[in-house]
């Protein structure tokens, strides 16, 4: 309907604000509206539809700014949980979740759980038609890293 349509709008447009709070080091506020727009979101969406992992996956992203590693984790990974549900396996959108979740297991040190997200993320770059020369190149750098620090 027209007023979904709106409203869900009008949540994007809340989450760009949000973004922008977030980029100004303004973290409590956006961390705030992250989570009213995301129980908004809750209470008009399907729960396995793909904006709602995206706030998920912003509010991981305060979380992660703030220094709260185990947070974040629990919503970049809720948020994963969401897109995988609703998005097909090998959809280039799953990248950034996969280094999310990768990138904040190996700040947590449980390397072996973050190089199983890199090498995901890798899989479904490299399997991709498009030229992601770039991002290939920096999930090898995260996938380095991280097996360095496994061998320590």
């Amino acid at each position: 309907s027209a007023q979904s349509q709106n409203s869900l709008l009008k949540a994007e447009v809340n989450s760009l604000k949000a973004r922008i709070q977030l980029e100004n080091g303004n973290d409590n506020s956006a961390l705030n509206q992250l989570e009213q727009i995301l129980e908004n979101k809750r209470s008009r969406l399907p729960s396995n539809h793909p904006s709602l992992g995206g706030t998920t996956n912003d509010i991981g992203t305060v979380h992660e700014k703030l220094g709260n590693y185990t947070k974040a984790l629990e919503f970049f990974e809720k948020a994963l949980s969401i897109v995988e549900k609703s998005l097909p396996s090998n959809h280039l959108d799953l990248v950034d979740y996969y280094i999310n979740v990768g990138r904040t297991l190996d700040k947590l040190g449980q390397y072996e759980r973050a190089l199983d997200n890199f090498r995901l993320a890798l899989k479904i770059l490299e399997q991709d038609e498009r030229e992601n020369t770039d991002r290939i190149e920096v999930v090898n750098t995260y996938i380095s890293e991280t097996t360095k620090k496994l061998h320590q």
